[in-house]
């Protein structure tokens, strides 16, 4: 009952704040789940240190959040309705291409996850298609900047052109998470609309709709992504996954258990065996990134590998897969920092969260608004997850690819006007 009650306080909290249904949602309905999950593990243990734990860094998001609210909601000049350029909608269409043309690259050489033998392996294989990892990281993280680029492009303009982008942009982000084989990655496309709902609106004080995402579209989409995680969980179990006997196990013990039992081994086995961080984790995670991405190897184990040892019991060093775990981002503060890392983390987390929320708002170019939603989406992740060494660097860096592929765009589109 007491957990009810701090559940309820939060979300209280949240709606009293008054941002607009969006990412920050997203954000608290995973970690709350995450918090039962939590709790769960703690009550069948007799240790509710992990809970409160967990509990004093959704509040101190929720803190965060208030303190971003005053500063950045006083400094928002809502725009009114605008209009794009020819030039912008055809850049919107050539990104979306070049995204496609990679994504299609990446299946056709690395294979289709969903429709492998060995799908519960190889849905973690993102660098199957060669090239760095590239065409692999336009399929995680390009099929998501698209589509946020031609929502925007679609909002600030009816324009036929903008219409058909976003809607066959928002096609391919959806077979892309299907055809990758997880089980919750059409849950990640409800979350990618959520990002867009605060951005719907056209006139000045934010009362009409245009063209808005209605209540229906995201109650079809999660019946649908129950329905997804269903028969990816059927093909799971028949490819040979013996964690669950049926699929209502799955669900049931995903909501219940799975989600909170790799913050709970860390506020408990890894952080009394391995020690508190103190920037070491992190500074680890970035050196196994680039040992990654230049190929040159690393001899340590990420932060999410090491947990996933102690949850799995198997031995990090014997050479077998380890299934990426979810610690999420107050895990990964209370490694780095002890048990008040959540606390102090997340406060300033929150404040970046309300800000990120609230750039749309006073900004009337669809790129750098696309960008904005983009670190949404990395925000949400890093939280939920908290493969901070993982979603960080490598969307920070495609960040600038994205950048870089529009200015190459401009440039050309000058050049055929003979400007330069």
């Amino acid at each position: 009952m007491f957990a009810i009650f701090i559940f309820l306080m939060q979300w209280t909290i949240l709606f009293l704040l008054k941002y607009r249904i969006g990412y920050i949602h997203a954000v608290f309905a995973f970690i709350t789940f995450q918090s039962i999950a939590v709790y769960n593990l703690g009550n069948y243990e007799g240790n509710y240190t992990p809970f409160i734990i967990f509990t004093s860094g959704n509040f101190a998001l929720l803190c965060g959040l208030f303190i971003g609210n005053q500063i950045f909601k006083r400094h928002t000049i809502i725009l009114p309705a605008r209009t794009i350029s020819k030039k912008s909608q055809n850049k919107v269409v050539f990104f979306s291409v070049i995204v496609a043309l990679l994504v299609a690259y990446h299946y056709a050489v690395g294979g289709i996850p969903l429709l492998s033998s060995n799908v519960v392996v190889e849905r973690f294989n993102n660098t199957s298609s060669g090239l760095f990892g590239l065409p692999g990281r336009f399929n995680l993280f390009g099929t998501f900047f698209a589509f946020f680029l031609a929502s925007m492009s679609y909002f600030y303009s009816r324009a036929m052109l903008s219409r058909s982008t976003f809607l066959l942009s928002g096609l391919l982000l959806f077979a892309s998470l299907a055809l990758a084989g997880n089980k919750g990655n059409v849950i990640q496309f409800i979350v990618a609309i959520m990002v867009l709902l605060p951005y719907s609106y056209t006139n000045a004080n934010l009362v009409q709709l245009r063209d808005k995402i209605k209540v229906r579209y995201i109650i079809f989409a999660t019946a649908g992504a129950i329905i997804f995680f269903v028969a990816v969980s059927m093909i799971h179990i028949k490819a040979g996954d013996a964690t669950y006997s049926n699929v209502f196990e799955a669900l049931e013990k995903r909501i219940m258990e799975v989600s909170g039992k790799a913050f709970y081994v860390a506020a408990t086995n890894v952080i009394r065996t391995e020690g508190v961080g103190w920037g070491s984790y992190f500074i680890n995670d970035i050196s196994n990134f680039l040992g990654n991405f230049l190929g040159n190897g690393y001899a340590e184990f990420s932060t999410i590998e090491l947990v996933s040892s102690y949850v799995t019991g198997r031995d990090i060093n014997s050479g077998l897969f380890i299934v990426p775990v979810t610690i999420t981002s107050h895990g990964y503060a209370m490694l780095e920092f002890g048990v008040l890392g959540p606390l102090f983390v997340s406060i300033p987390l929150g404040i970046f969260m309300s800000w990120l929320y609230f750039y749309p708002f006073r900004n009337n170019n669809i790129t750098n608004s696309a960008i904005s939603l983009y670190f949404q989406i990395m925000t949400f992740w890093i939280i939920t997850k908290g493969s901070v060494g993982y979603y960080l660097p490598n969307m920070l860096i495609m960040a600038v690819i994205f950048y870089f592929i529009l200015c190459i765009y401009n440039a050309y589109h000058e050049i055929a006007r003979g400007k330069l």
